[in-house]
């Protein structure tokens, strides 16, 4: 038998309560339901609900489970007359923890639910059950997560920082090359810094340079990228700067147009060479700058387009005595090897009566260094050179000037002043050799200043004195008379 009431809910906004206060499981003796009466192992379940006023619920559903889960009893109970109990008597079998749970929906559309505890079904007894129906409420799902993050310090890698980067020329022929360079820093002490060229086309004459050269090997605008790495722990840090050049294709020497690589065009013979190029040693054409051209050893033309000296080339060159061959003014003669012969005037009467007299004529002071054919006094001076009649002529005025005091030739230098103010102040012009002197101290600068000339035998000046010296001294000892 099922017994319907009025069922009402009251509640606070959050939660409507229904209270299952009267529920009465039994067991009836009796058949029919009734009272004192019923079949072996059926019990009588009698669900009564109390609900509390103020939502309206219009059905009640009700469902027995056993403890496996398995539903034993179900069914709805309509409450929507006011009248009417949430109530209903149903049997059902014996068992043991059996349980009822209630759930329904208000008026307003909160979700009810209740669940009972455990309970016992005894066949032919009746079980009291207390379900307490919540609408509405429980606790939200909450939308928000824990995340616990934990960090490792680490100093920082400061990364290299490029200060300048160069390409020159920006533009290019294939085949010529680029001028490249790069510099940077690193704030971080103690980071190497490395450097690592690479390019879209071409090749590097050392890629791992700061500055080196890029070649181009096709046509068209290239990429170059410099790296610069430093060495930090554990991770190194790369800073990268790209320049674009210009490859053009290789000109065509004759077009009539200057093209990369060309300086000149047309080829014209005089000044625009027939590979198209002006002022270049090898192109054919002796320009400013150049001795010959081509490069020729036979022609005595070197590759930088220089004289290589040679026997007759006009220039007394290291080795030579004299150049170009032929008779030399003092009637000796330049042979084919740019050599003097040993014949002349090294052999008079006054060279050989001198040489004797090795007291007042020491070789070491008479006889300048390496001299041709071992020439006595200006003699030994080359030929053709200005310091061998610089010498003679200094000889002569010290001579027949007469102004050598004893064997002191200063005065002819220095006229009256002391030798102290001749240094200081200079030779005065009125000196009888002063004239003389300079242009035979000129002839071996690298000597030094006239004064530190005085009796030096590399010295057309020295050679000069030595001679006079010996002249008066070995004419008064030997009788060596020289005109």
């Amino acid at each position: 038998m099922v017994r319907l009431g009025a069922s009402k809910i009251v509640g606070t906004a959050a939660v409507a309560m229904l209270s299952l206060a009267a529920v009465t499981l039994g067991c009836s003796r009796r058949l029919d339901g009734g009272a004192g009466g019923g079949g072996a192992g059926v019990g009588s379940v009698r669900l009564f609900l109390q609900i509390m006023p103020g939502v309206m619920v219009s059905s009640v559903h009700w469902q027995i489970s056993s403890t496996s889960g398995s539903v034993v009893r179900q069914g709805d109970i309509t409450t929507i007359d006011p009248s009417s109990t949430a109530s209903v008597d149903t049997s059902c079998p014996a068992g043991a923890d059996d349980t009822v749970t209630f759930t329904a929906t208000t008026s307003n559309g909160l979700s009810c639910a209740g669940h009972s505890s455990a309970f016992n079904v005894i066949a032919g007894a009746t079980v009291s059950v207390t379900v307490t129906l919540v609408c509405g409420g429980g606790t939200p799902m909450q939308p928000n997560g824990s995340v616990i993050v934990g960090a490792n310090v680490v100093a920082g890698d400061y990364c290299p920082l490029l200060t300048s980067w160069e390409a020159s020329p920006s533009q290019v022929a294939v085949g010529r090359v680029v001028d490249v360079s790069a510099s940077a820093i690193d704030q971080d002490a103690g980071d190497v810094l490395s450097y690592v060229w690479t390019a879209t086309s071409g090749s590097f004459a050392s890629p791992s340079s700061a500055s080196t050269t890029y070649q181009c090997n096709s046509a068209g605008p290239q990429t170059l990228t410099i790296a610069v790495i430093d060495n930090h722990t554990p991770t190194p840090c790369a800073t990268r700067m790209s320049l674009v050049v210009e490859c053009t294709p290789l000109s065509e020497c004759g077009n009539g147009v200057v093209d990369p690589g060309e300086t000149c065009d047309p080829p014209n013979g005089t000044t625009c060479s027939a590979t198209c190029q002006s002022g270049e040693c090898g192109d054919g054409i002796v320009q400013v700058g150049e001795q010959c051209d081509p490069p020729n050893p036979a022609n005595h033309c070197s590759v930088l387009c220089t004289l290589i000296p040679y026997c007759g080339d006009g220039h007394i060159d290291p080795g030579e005595q004299c150049d170009p061959p032929g008779p030399l003014p003092d009637g000796t003669t330049c042979d084919a090897n740019c050599q003097v012969p040993c014949l002349g005037p090294t052999n008079n009467a006054c060279t050989t009566c001198e040489r004797a007299d090795v007291g007042d004529c020491p070789a070491s002071l008479n006889v300048v260094p390496g001299a041709v054919c071992g020439g006595w006094g200006c003699e030994g001076f080359s030929p053709v050179s200005p310091a061998r009649a610089h010498c003679q002529a200094l000889y002569e005025c010290i001579r027949t000037s007469g102004c050598m005091m004893g064997d002191d030739p200063t005065p002819c230098l220095c006229g009256s002043l002391t030798p102290a103010s001749c240094v200081n102040a200079g030779p005065p012009a009125s000196a009888p050799c002063a004239a003389q002197y300079a242009a035979a101290a000129a002839d071996a600068s690298n000597l030094g200043p006239v004064t530190s000339q005085f009796s030096n035998p590399s010295s057309p000046v020295g050679i000069a004195d030595n001679q006079a010296v010996c002249a008066v001294d070995s004419a008064i000892t030997s009788g060596c008379v020289c005109p």
